[in-house]
C-alpha cells in the first residue's frame, strides 16, 4: 500500500519538480511545439520486364513518369524497340519524345537520351522531313538555353554527334552554331567550345576531301564529250550558304585564338591540356586551308612557331608528339629546317610509333 501511495504522490509532482541543468545548458521552454517531423515515403518501382509488354505508346508515356530510374528504363526499353524495328508510331512522335529529354532535370536521363536520339536519327535523317529536322534543333536549343550549364553542355555534345547528318544551310542550325560559340566569355565552357569546333572542322575537312575529290574527277574527265563546265565553277557563282563561309571561319579563327592557352601551360602541360592544343592547332590548320591570308593568322603561326618544339613528361610523350607534328604542319615555313631535324633525331622512335597509329 505504501509503495503505491509513495509512486502516485511522485507521479503528481513530477510537473512542478525543478529540472536539474548541467553547467552552461539552458532548459527550453515549455510553451514551444516540436515541429521536427519525419515523414515516410513508399516507392513502388516498375519492373523492367513490364515494359516488354507494353506497347510502343506506353512506354513512351512512361518517359514522363516522375522517377528519374523510371524514365532511363523506359528510354532503354525504346532502344530496343528502335534496333527491333518494333516501332507502331510515327518517326515524328519518337523524336519529341527523346529530344525533350534532352532538357530533363536527371543527368544520366539526358545522356541516355541524346545517345538513343542519335542513333535513331542515324537510321531515319534521310527519310525525315525538314520540320523533323527543324524539331530535333528546337529541342537541342531548349537545352542550350537552360540555366543549368550541365545542360548545356549535354546540348552542345549532342549537337556534335548529329553533326554530319544536318543540312548545312539550315539556318536554325546556324543560329544555334552562333549561340554556342558566344559562350566562349564563359571560362567553364572552354573545353567544351574547343570540342565543338574540333567536330565542325572535322566535317570542313571532310568536305575539302570531297571536294578534292570532285577536282580529281574533273581533271580525269575533262576530255570526255558530256562533260559540262558548269561543274567547274559552280563553287565560284554560287554563294556559299553553310555555316562554312568566310567569315564565319574567320570568327572560328579569332575564338581559337583566344582560346588557345598560356606559355605557362604549355609549359607544364597535363593530357588534357595537350589533347586541347593538339585540337586548336589541327582546327587552325583546316581554316588556314581556306584562308588565304589574315593577319590574325599569321601572327598565330609565328607564335606558335616560337614555341616549336613543345616538351612535356615522357608519359605524354606520344601525346606531344602528335602535336608537334600538327605545329610543323601548320607553320613549318617559319620553323628552322635544323630544329626540324633535330626534333626527328631526338624524338625518332616515337616519331616511328605515332605514324604507324
Amino acid at each position: 500500500m505504501g509503495t503505491k501511495k509513495t509512486k502516485k504522490k511522485k507521479n503528481a509532482n513530477k510537473d512542478f519538480q525543478k529540472v536539474k541543468l548541467k553547467a552552461g545548458k539552458t532548459a527550453k521552454p515549455s510553451n514551444i511545439t516540436d515541429t521536427n517531423m519525419k515523414t515516410k515515403s513508399v516507392q513502388i518501382i516498375q519492373k523492367v520486364s513490364d515494359y516488354e509488354k507494353m506497347t510502343t505508346t506506353q512506354i513512351i508515356s512512361q518517359t514522363l513518369h516522375h522517377s528519374a530510374q523510371m524514365r532511363k528504363s523506359a528510354i532503354q526499353i525504346l532502344q530496343s524497340k528502335i534496333e527491333s524495328h518494333d516501332l507502331s508510331v510515327s518517326e515524328t512522335a519518337v523524336i519529341s519524345c527523346l529530344g525533350r529529354l534532352l532538357a530533363d532535370d536527371d543527368h544520366f536521363v539526358r545522356l541516355e537520351a541524346g545517345k538513343v536520339l542519335k542513333s535513331y536519327h542515324e537510321q531515319v535523317y534521310e527519310s525525315v522531313h525538314e520540320n523533323v529536322v527543324d524539331q530535333l534543333l528546337a529541342y537541342t536549343n531548349v537545352g542550350l538555353t537552360s540555366p543549368c550549364q550541365d545542360t548545356q553542355r549535354n546540348s552542345i555534345d549532342f549537337l556534335s554527334s548529329i553533326l554530319c547528318n544536318l543540312p548545312e544551310n539550315s539556318f536554325k542550325l546556324l543560329e544555334l552554331i552562333s549561340r554556342i560559340l558566344a559562350l566562349k566569355s564563359n571560362p567553364k565552357f572552354h573545353v567544351t567550345l574547343i570540342n565543338f569546333i574540333d567536330k565542325l572542322m572535322k566535317e570542313l575537312r571532310l568536305r575539302q576531301y570531297k571536294k578534292q575529290l570532285v577536282k580529281n574527277e574533273i581533271v580525269v574527265e575533262h576530255d570526255c564529250a558530256m562533260f559540262e563546265l558548269s561543274t567547274v565553277f559552280v563553287d565560284e557563282k554560287q554563294e556559299d550558304t553553310s555555316f562554312y563561309s568566310l567569315s564565319n571561319l574567320e570568327k572560328l579563327l579569332d575564338i581559337l585564338i583566344d582560346l588557345f592557352p598560356d606559355n605557362e601551360i604549355i609549359t607544364t602541360p597535363n593530357k588534357e591540356a595537350i589533347e586541347q592544343i593538339g585540337k586548336i592547332i589541327r582546327s587552325v590548320r583546316t581554316i588556314s586551308q581556306e584562308i588565304s591570308s589574315n593577319d590574325a593568322l599569321d601572327r598565330f603561326k609565328s607564335s606558335v612557331s616560337n614555341l616549336f618544339p613543345i616538351r612535356g613528361p615522357l608519359k605524354l610523350m606520344a601525346e606531344i608528339t602528335r602535336v608537334n607534328f600538327d605545329v610543323a604542319k601548320l607553320a613549318m615555313s617559319l620553323i628552322d629546317d635544323d630544329l626540324i631535324r633535330i626534333w626527328i633525331r631526338e624524338e625518332n622512335v616515337i616519331i616511328r610509333f605515332v605514324v604507324m597509329s
